[in-house]
């Protein structure tokens, strides 16, 4: 009688590139850009040089329609799904096992949504409160123009870094580096709308400390919470 054959079984290492739920959103997500690209490809090429006219009283052809409506409901939504599989891709230690990796993409996301109506939200009330509201909606569109570009980036970022093992440090430079050109970008376009050579500085260190690095540093303690509760 032959004895059965018994092999040690080695337990694979889960990761993000064998998640099913990971790779569904990526799948979505390239959907979703391809639909937003064929459609509206001139609309954004056309936004991206809007953000650069800084003229406070556009034409009545700038009028948001619904198709806009519907692009920046897109790419918002990719931009925090892309944000969160960035972030998640930084913890090369992976969480802890009995943690779904849907479940942390879940929360991140919220946190990145939250974070931008926020930004909206400020930026609406400080620009009614201390500016006009033709150059608060101006600035307002600016931003939803540049976060359209960010998620677009991200994507292809954040596919890289979960199927080709991007390095965390090289993946931490990169979003870095787009957030840095991210701010520099908003406070041209509000010093451009709003401020007056004489008062631009005083303002400008005001804006720039609210608006922008405070949010971004709250966000930063919110994620680093986030990640040790799942480890």
């Amino acid at each position: 009688m032959t004895l059965p054959l018994q092999l040690a079984v080695m337990p694979l290492a889960r990761t993000m590139a064998g998640d099913t739920a990971v790779t569904f959103v990526f799948v979505a997500s390239a959907i979703l850009l391809a639909l937003v690209l064929a459609a509206g490809r001139r609309t954004l090429a056309q936004r991206g040089k809007n953000f650069f006219a800084n003229r406070k009283r556009g034409s009545l052809f700038d009028a948001p329609t619904n198709v806009d409506w519907w692009m920046d409901a897109v790419m918002l939504a990719v931009l925090c799904l892309m944000s969160s599989l960035c972030v998640m891709s930084l913890s090369r230690g992976g969480y802890a096992g009995d943690v779904p990796y849907w479940k942390v993409l879940s929360l991140l996301a919220l946190v990145f949504a939250a974070y931008v109506a926020v930004k909206f939200a400020l930026y609406r009330i400080v620009g009614w409160a201390f500016f006009d509201r033709e150059g608060t909606r101006h600035l307002v569109d600016a931003y939803m123009t540049l976060l359209a570009y960010n998620g677009l980036v991200l994507f292809f970022v954040a596919l890289i870094a979960v199927y080709f093992y991007l390095p965390s440090l090289t993946l931490q430079y990169v979003m870095l580096a787009m957030l840095i050109i991210d701010k520099l970008l908003l406070c041209y376009k509000s010093t451009a709308l709003f401020f007056k050579p004489k008062i631009g500085r005083y303002t400008f260190f005001l804006q720039l400390c609210t608006l922008e690095i405070l949010p971004c540093f709250i966000l930063y303690k919110v994620l680093l919470e986030i990640n040790i509760i799942f480890k």
